[in-house]
């Protein structure tokens, strides 16, 4: 009986806490990638980026001109100045597969994320595999090879 309430004590504490970091809004660990992005009077580089539905951005603007330039993001309300000799951060989370355009109209430069959708879900969806244990419409007969 002893050993049943060490237990039960050791799995209440252990809910306990999952409900206290759950009820305090604890941060979730999701993946994270670091993208820097330069603004140059040709354009952003690089001008396209490839990242997964699901991931969290940590995006590190700067400029190569004395000219102003910005960083502008209609679908996420995001606008920021980007200016030569400084670095300007943010984050960013994607949750749908789709192409986000992001532009500078000072400069007439634009860009854009390709958000895929993970590996994972997608390989589930084009794998159609049949189930072993059904049987097949036809008789396979095994032959040797001729030599």
């Amino acid at each position: 009986m002893a050993n049943y309430m060490k237990y039960l004590m050791f799995f209440s504490a252990m809910l306990a806490s999952l409900f206290q970091s759950v009820l305090m809004g604890a941060e979730l660990t999701l993946p994270q990638r670091n993208y820097s992005i330069i603004a140059t009077d040709e354009g952003f580089y690089p001008q396209k980026l490839a990242l997964f539905a699901g991931e969290k951005i940590h995006l590190f603007l700067t400029a190569t001109t004395k000219k102003s330039s910005c960083f502008i993001m209609d679908e996420k309300n995001i606008f920021i100045g980007v200016s030569k000799g400084k670095i300007s951060e943010f984050e960013l989370f994607f949750d749908a597969p789709g192409s986000y355009r992001f532009y500078c109209p000072t400069g007439k430069i634009q860009g854009e994320f390709v958000v895929l959708e993970p590996p994972r879900k997608s390989l589930q969806k084009r794998i159609k595999r049949k189930i072993a244990s059904e049987q097949s419409t036809g008789i396979k007969i095994w032959m040797p090879a001729k030599e």
